[in-house]
């Protein structure tokens, strides 16, 4: 599986060349292509600023590595995004020139581009203004669009293989890279090869290129859910150091809310329904094609609401987004059908003392239980954590509504656990907060309890 940030593929030129110990720079391919400077390093290849010989012309040739020229499954995908991206003549798509071998090094010749990964421009600047998501959205929903009429499924879209170029006329142009893990079908009712690999980007693989299912276009929607997401808040959708753990995220956890800065503007109610609707986790349940995104964007940033004409006209085209009318507010319920319990996490401990696991959402999510921090959703029971002050958490629990609570405090005293469930807990789980004895107290007072 690729990382999120590292660049596979990055043609900009940069005032300080990585040194080459890959000892290819100087090297003349097919007689015409000069290697002059190491631009960048991928998973399996490298990429050089290059000169066309004959025709003196700036290019980027992609090499692959010695190590993966041995692999046939390497190579199979090398010339295959050679083959997928040669079948795209598009703005937004990054232009492939040739391919071919020399001795035992096999290459991608295509255009140089100067500029700036998304990714790169993400971290040093945080979430972009509003016009500027609409702008990148765009163009890369054209380039899905060309793509996928192409038969073509990136399968790796993120904003490391997304380039920011000058445009010609001015403002920035996007340019989609690396096809190395695209899909190839003829335009047509013929599936998708399945290779039964898990292969991608775990910040941005749909929940079916988890489960190393058959992918079509749905998976790029998703990824341009995760990246829209990322553009707004300046995070990823889900996170973890460990890429199970964002895997088991993309296929359990409902679209967790936007956590965008109160200080950024706001974004209008119809995108966040949008987003949403790229998100789900069903691939029939998000918008059908890139185009159609591009529309609902476009309604979406025209106003606070879209117009009822451009509403009912999208509703004709792709009527199984549910999400679309949904409240403005981002925080809004999980659609209806979602057969979920939810329990809501109230922390009345002092800041840093009470310390639960992070994998307990992903664990609940897994047995039909999500956790929510909004006071007033619709809950199942109240996870209570109250640190050492049992005082406080009598307090609370006096003025509670009746609902099973379960208590997690780091005080694990005999005397404790009475006085907290005469005050009316449901369940106590004494620190240290041990994963599975917690979730079954949680299963256990939650059981049979309305969502």
């Amino acid at each position: 599986m690729n990382s999120p940030r590292k660049p596979s593929g990055v043609h900009a030129t940069v005032p300080a060349r990585p040194r080459d110990p890959f000892g290819h720079q100087g090297k003349v391919l097919a007689g015409r292509y000069r290697l002059d400077a190491l631009l960048g390093s991928g998973g399996m290849a490298e990429v050089y600023a290059a000169t066309h010989l004959r025709l003196g012309m700036p290019l980027a040739v992609k090499v692959l590595r010695s190590s993966s020229a041995t692999s046939p499954n390497l190579m199979d995908r090398f010339a295959q995004e050679a083959k997928a991206t040669a079948r795209l003549q598009h703005e937004n798509i990054v232009r492939i020139l040739d391919y071919g071998s020399e001795g035992p090094l096999a290459f991608i010749v295509m255009e140089r581009l100067e500029g700036v990964t998304l990714s790169s421009r993400i971290d040093a600047d945080g979430p972009p203004p509003l016009p500027t998501v609409r702008a990148i959205l765009e163009q890369l929903c054209d380039a899905l669009s060309a793509a996928h009429l192409a038969g073509v499924v990136h399968r790796d879209l993120k904003p490391a293989n997304v380039m920011l170029v000058p445009a010609p006329g001015g403002g920035e142009l996007i340019k989609v890279l690396d096809f190395g893990l695209a899909r190839i079908t003829e335009v047509g009712p013929s599936r998708l090869t399945q290779t039964g690999e898990v292969a991608g980007t775990p910040q941005y693989m749909s929940p079916e290129q988890c489960r190393s299912l058959d992918v079509g276009p749905a998976t790029d929607i998703y990824a341009l859910g995760c990246i829209l997401t990322e553009l707004l808040q300046g995070a990823p959708l889900f996170d973890s150091p460990a890429p199970v753990d964002v895997i088991a995220k993309h296929l359990f956890l409902p679209v967790p809310p936007l956590n965008r800065s109160k200080a950024l503007p706001f974004v209008p109610a119809a995108v966040l329904a949008l987003r949403r609707a790229m998100l789900a986790k069903e691939p029939e349940e998000r918008p059908a094609t890139a185009a159609l995104v591009k529309a609902r964007l476009c309604a979406a940033f025209a106003g606070p609401e879209p117009s009822r004409a451009r509403t009912d006209a999208a509703a004709s085209r792709e009527v199984r987004i549910p999400s679309w009318n949904a409240p403005a507010d981002d925080r809004d319920a999980e659609p209806a059908g979602a057969a979920r319990k939810a329990l809501a996490v109230v922390d009345i401990s002092p800041p840093g003392t009470t310390q639960l696991d992070e994998g307990l959402e992903v664990a609940l999510a897994m047995r039909n239980v999500h956790l929510t921090r909004d006071p007033d959703a619709p809950r199942a029971g109240v996870l209570l954590v109250v640190g050492a002050d049992i005082a406080r958490a009598e307090a609370w629990l006096g003025s509670a509504r009746p609902e099973p609570v379960i208590v997690c405090t780091t005080d694990p005293s005999i005397d404790t656990l009475r006085r907290l469930i005469a005050a009316g807990a449901s369940e106590v789980q004494p620190g240290p907060f041990r994963l599975e004895p917690l979730i079954k107290r949680i299963l256990r007072a939650t059981r049979g309890a309305c969502p």
